[in-house]
């Protein structure tokens, strides 16, 4: 798990890089980068079934498990990374500000609250239901 988390990061640096190109007009490089991450996804199954050709979930090694998740990784990285050169040919200045006093982002961070409290009362009933759940399940063990 801990080498795919950064696969979200990467998805989001998509998406942002592929908004931008897509304002300035440039779509074939948003279309084409996703194919990139497949052939880098197929090129690391490949050489995962030459390292380990009769796998099973009881047998996976933790240096295979890794080889998965780096490589899928890497695949992600690739797809985000080949925009990189699409926006800089754009014309459009990127630089990292830190200065949101006056950025107008109040509404999109109330907008984001909303969200995060809507997740947050997601969270409690599931840990509801599964606590629920669990108690009747040892419940009926108990009992027979």
């Amino acid at each position: 798990m801990r080498y795919c988390l950064p696969q979200i990061l990467m998805m989001g640096i998509f998406v942002i890089l592929s908004q931008i190109g897509n304002a300035r007009g440039k779509f074939g490089p948003m279309m084409w980068a996703p194919v990139l991450n497949n052939v880098v996804g197929i090129a690391v199954l490949l050489i995962f079934l030459q390292v380990a050709p009769d796998i099973t979930a009881a047998t996976i090694t933790p240096e295979q498990s890794a080889l998965l998740g780096i490589g899928t990784t890497l695949g992600f990285v690739i797809q985000a990374l080949v925009l990189i050169p699409v926006v800089k040919n754009s014309g459009l200045k990127l630089s990292l500000r830190f200065d949101w006093r006056n950025s107008n982002l109040g509404k999109s961070f109330r907008l984001g609250a909303w969200t995060l409290l809507f997740v947050l009362i997601n969270q409690i009933g599931y840990l509801i239901i599964v606590k629920v759940a669990t108690s009747a399940a040892v419940q009926a063990k108990i009992e027979g």
